[in-house]
């Protein structure tokens, strides 16, 4: 029941505090004494909307506030349910308005929203005005009356528990059946996206390595006949550097004995000379074994041409994503292969 109500800078009250005993109370006055204000700072306090025109002018702030004892166990169950604290003996219920507009609530002094105190005033407050017989003859309002008179709220609330679940599954049933709808749609265009790409049967850094033997190839004979040029203008009898290198090592060998820094020198020039030599050998082991292979580049050329379409054809710029794209769709056709299973489970946990 209400307990006592509080009433600061609302319309036209300046202060006013209301302490209600539990037997029948009557309030009473002539026409513009404040009776409706009464009902309208009630109104507030079960959520209704509110704006800076309520504020008692020159006020800056309007607080409404009302202590609810005798709680009915819904009460301290919603609660319980969004986090306050809750006292079995009182509940108090405080609306805070601005001349901004701007609008607070609260439940126990823990901040609460306006959907909230609506929850909570169906427990709390009940408003008989003008007209409200109107109500005697909507099925809601009647079904809210049995369900009050028959005392079996925490039977309604797991009734309520039950049906959100029901509801809940529902909804998911029907998306899986939707989903699964269109997925059957696309399923021959995914089907035959999927074949193409595990029948090119790409492999990870693929279109690197075939361009580097795209280019080899396609200048082989260049590449043979430089690295040719090169391993002659090392070994060249006449005007090779190896040759000239080689004298200049004796040379400086012959003054060994009587200049020091001479046996330095002879060190790096053999050092020199060996790292030559064996560059020159693998030079020219390597224009040996470079060799023109038309056969080769065609099937090169078409491999590229493959990847190349199937890039462009995706969007994509890399083997590696082609590859991610593959096993994207392998991954969406098991889903749909498999969402009949997925729905029985979802009709039998539904039923």
């Amino acid at each position: 029941m209400l307990q006592s109500l509080s009433i600061r800078n609302f319309v036209l009250i300046d202060e006013l505090t209301i302490q209600f005993t539990p037997h029948f109370s009557v309030i009473t006055g002539e026409t513009g004494a404040g009776k409706s204000i009464l009902l309208g700072a009630i109104a507030l306090l079960m959520g209704q909307r509110a704006d800076s025109s309520t504020i008692r002018p020159g006020a800056e702030r309007c607080v409404i506030e009302a202590r609810f004892t005798h709680l009915d166990a819904a009460v301290g169950a919603m609660l319980e349910e969004e986090d306050i604290d809750s006292d079995e003996e009182e509940c108090i219920v405080r609306r805070e308005i601005t001349a901004k507009g701007k609008s607070r609530a609260f439940v126990n002094d823990t901040p609460a929203s306006l959907q909230l105190l609506k929850r909570l005033s169906e427990y709390l407050i009940d408003i008989h005005s003008q007209h409200k017989n109107l109500l005697l003859g909507d099925a809601g309002f009647q079904l809210s009356v049995l369900d009050l008179y028959s005392g079996e709220l925490p039977l309604l609330s797991e009734y309520q528990a039950a049906f959100r679940s029901f509801r809940s599954e529902q909804r998911a049933y029907e998306e899986a059946c939707q989903e699964a709808e269109e997925l059957r749609r696309e399923q021959d265009y995914l089907q035959f996206q999927y074949d193409q790409l595990e029948e090119a049967e790409v492999e990870s850094g693929e279109l690197e390595s075939l361009e580097e033997e795209e280019r080899q190839l396609s200048h082989a004979q260049e590449i043979r006949e430089e690295l040719s040029s090169a391993a002659s203008a090392l070994e060249d009898d006449e005007h090779g550097a190896l040759p000239a290198l080689y004298h200049a090592l004796r040379s400086v060998e012959s003054i060994r004995r009587y200049h020091t820094p001479a046996a330095e020198w002879c060190e790096r020039l053999e050092s020199a000379r060996i790292e030559l030599q064996d560059l020159a050998s693998s030079m020219s082991d390597e224009a040996e074994e470079v060799t023109f292979s038309p056969k080769r580049l065609a099937k090169v050329e078409a491999r590229l041409d493959l990847i190349r379409g199937l890039l462009h054809k995706h969007s994509l710029t890399s083997c590696d994503e082609l590859i991610a794209l593959r096993d994207d769709l392998s991954s969406r056709l098991e889903q749909i292969n498999s969402s009949d299973e997925h729905l029985t489970a979802l009709s039998e946990a539904l039923k």
